[in-house]
């Protein structure tokens, strides 16, 4: 028998009786007995909190809401709380009420010019602003941001006026933040003078200087929408094609119903023309590589062996390598970088911040990385001219943890062991740690590696990572600049590829005659005819 206990009103306080009545108003379905009134008055913030205190635990009983003319939807037993249907039938009308308070509108404040970035246009923004209805507080942003609209529902677009300022949280490393730039970039080809983005961050602001996207007056804006982005589709990334950078496309298509389309396979990061005139930070008359020799001490999982590091660095003696890399920090986000050694070496680890690691990346030839944020920022930084190459080589040491068509761009080697072993047999294992590090994390109890391995220097790492050899990240390296000169100065110029004299003069012969079937013409004497061209 259900507990049937019996709710004294005269024992409660005022504010609790009206607190009481309050929810009970808001708890009536349009099919209800009573009937609302013809005209609701506006709901108040106190109204708000009375029906989060309510909506937690009301002792009601089903003879009790007998008395008050509500339907009888059932009481949980025992305690006497409410029962889910009940609490659904709160929640939604809650939904509803704060919905209809974002509709109220508020005047929207135009933003100052020195907002925008040098070299951009922006409109001043005037009228009433109308936020979104399909709005969800979220506590890890801690702000009302944009949640997923259902089958059918309005786009953004037509149900907000343009332009919308919109301002887009991530607050994740910055090798993933970084990605949310492309969608940014491409939101604004698709849709231009629709939008005024800002990216907000919890660090890092500088990596996004002289963005024409970029407008931090939005931060403290009380009109402008959040969204809060995340990327659930690196949970199913083993079963489709689609790349990091489109994953926080599919997350905005999602929250807005605005589809964009990605228009390059890279970040967008810009460098001032300052920046781009300006000379080596390290003022060296020499071409380097940047070398990437460790990682975040909770993601071990990535880590090479640092002896072969090492081993590379002395295996490729004429190039000149530069170290980088974040260490301890307070305590609050740990690196391992072990420093290397050599005459080749140059240490800077520690020594630069976002910015002027986005300058050495400008002014490198090629990186050398596990995959980091260096593999990010080696795609979206053009190279230096003086180096003649429309791309900048990038060597990945990635094993078996990710899988390739997720992190990989077009122009990187990378080096993987995806479908070699049974961990990865079928895509990356996600994997975190090789073994516990004793933080408390519960990446210490699930997501630990399944074939550690004990390698060169005695470190652990992964079998995938174990089974990439020295042999092939040097070969990797040298395959990149196998077109390149090497000078006595030690300068490395552009492309330089000569092709065989009577391979150019008969090419010219054919061009001239004009003739139809160059495979046959290319074709050696005596050693037979290739079958004619089929009709085209």
């Amino acid at each position: 028998m259900p507990d049937e206990r019996k709710l004294d009103l005269s024992l409660m306080s005022e504010d609790k009786r009206k607190a009481l009545f309050s929810a009970l108003e808001l708890l009536k379905p349009e099919s209800a007995v009573l009937k609302p009134k013809p005209t609701l008055p506006a709901f108040s913030a106190p109204t708000e909190d009375k029906a989060k205190a309510v909506l937690k635990a009301v002792p009601l009983t089903s003879a009790r809401m007998k008395e008050l003319g509500l339907p009888a939807m059932g009481i949980s037993p025992g305690r006497g709380k409410l029962a889910p249907p009940i609490r659904d039938v709160l929640k939604t009308n809650f939904r509803r009420m704060v919905q209809q308070r974002l509709l109220q509108g508020t005047p929207q404040p135009v933003l100052p010019s020195t907002t925008p970035p040098p070299g951009t246009q922006q409109t001043p923004l005037t009228g009433t602003a109308r936020a979104s209805v399909y709005t969800e507080f979220q506590p890890r942003w801690a702000k009302l941001c944009l949640s997923a609209r259902p089958p059918g529902a309005p786009t953004l677009l037509e149900e907000v006026a343009a332009p919308v300022k919109l301002v887009l949280a991530q607050h994740q490393s910055p090798g993933d933040f970084l990605m949310l730039t492309a969608l940014l970039r491409d939101l604004h080809i698709a849709y231009p003078g629709k939008f005024v983005t800002y990216l907000h961050t919890l660090n890092c602001q500088e990596l996004f200087d002289n963005a024409p996207w970029q407008f931090p007056a939005l931060k403290s804006d009380r009109d402008a929408l959040w969204i809060g982005m995340e990327y659930p589709l690196v949970h199913s990334s083993n079963q489709h094609l689609l790349h990091f950078l489109q994953a926080f496309h599919a997350d905005f298509e999602r929250k807005t119903g605005l589809r964009v389309p990605c228009t390059a396979p890279k970040a967008d990061l810009h460098l001032s023309p300052a920046e781009l005139a300006g000379k080596d930070p390290l003022g060296l008359n020499r071409p380097y590589l940047l070398i990437d020799a460790g990682g975040k001490s909770d993601f071990t999982c990535k880590h090479w062996a640092v002896k072969r590091y090492q081993e590379v660095v002395e295996a490729l003696p004429k190039f000149l390598f530069v170290q980088i890399g974040a260490k301890d920090d307070a305590g609050k986000l740990k690196h391992i970088h072990p420093t290397l050694t050599g005459d080749n070496v140059i240490d800077m680890v520690w020594k630069t911040n976002l910015r002027e690691l986005m300058l050495l990346t400008y002014h490198s030839m090629g990186v050398i990385t596990p995959v980091s944020l260096p593999m990010h920022l080696a795609a979206a930084i053009p190279p230096h001219p003086k180096y003649g190459r429309p791309s900048r080589p990038c060597v990945v040491i990635a094993g078996g943890r990710e899988s390739p068509r997720w992190e990989m761009y077009p122009t990187h080697t990378f080096l993987h062991t995806v479908g070699q072993l049974p961990c990865c047999a079928s895509g990356g294992c996600w994997a975190s740690r090789v073994v516990p590090v004793g933080d408390r994390d519960e990446k210490d109890f699930k997501g630990l590696c399944q074939r550690p391995v004990i390698s060169s220097g005695r470190q652990i790492i992964p079998d995938c990572l174990h089974r990439i050899t020295v042999e092939q990240v040097v070969q990797a390296i040298k395959q990149h600049f196998y077109d390149y000169i090497e000078l006595e100065n030690g300068k490395v110029g552009p492309y330089d590829f000569n092709p065989d004299p009577e391979i150019t003069a008969r090419y010219h012969e054919i061009w001239d005659k004009k003739e139809v079937n160059y495979r046959s013409a290319f074709l050696p004497p005596k050693q037979g005819v290739l079958p004619k061209d089929p009709p085209m």
